[in-house]
């Protein structure tokens, strides 16, 4: 599992193993989690992600977010952790709630067509510069 964005340090990757594992050259920690995979049905693809925050990294760095992190899962074998067997990239983590004991939320595709037209709306906060 990893979880990105621009906000955090580095890219959070956990593996829910017995042992740290180096996959196509990036270390994945052991850190316990639950999660259901995505379905092949016809209504939107969501995982959903329970994940252990007994030490608070994982709420922490969530927590210091404000936009969606982006979510990517990869399932490997252990004997051959460079070969992917399935995998869902490109996807946010929405949703979420948090406990001291587990952060929970929904890994959901980004919806483009609830996004505003055109992307970058022209006003003064985004471009400073502009002068009236």
């Amino acid at each position: 599992l990893t979880i990105e964005h621009d906000d955090l340090a580095s890219t959070i990757r956990v593996v829910n193993n017995g042992a740290d594992i180096v996959s196509n050259g990036n270390t994945y920690q052991k850190f316990p989690f639950d999660i259901e995979l995505p379905g092949d049905t016809e209504n939107e693809p969501i995982a959903r992600l329970r994940i252990a925050n007994v030490d608070r990294m994982i709420g922490d760095a969530i927590d210091a977010i404000t936009t969606p992190a982006t979510v990517g899962i990869n399932v490997i074998l252990t004997s051959d952790p460079d070969t992917l067997q399935r995998s869902w990239q490109y996807y946010e983590l929405r949703n979420v709630s948090r406990t001291a004991l587990e952060v929970t939320g929904d890994i959901v595709i980004r919806q483009y067509a609830s996004e505003p037209y055109p992307n970058i709306m022209v006003r003064e906060s985004n471009f400073q510069n502009l002068s009236r």
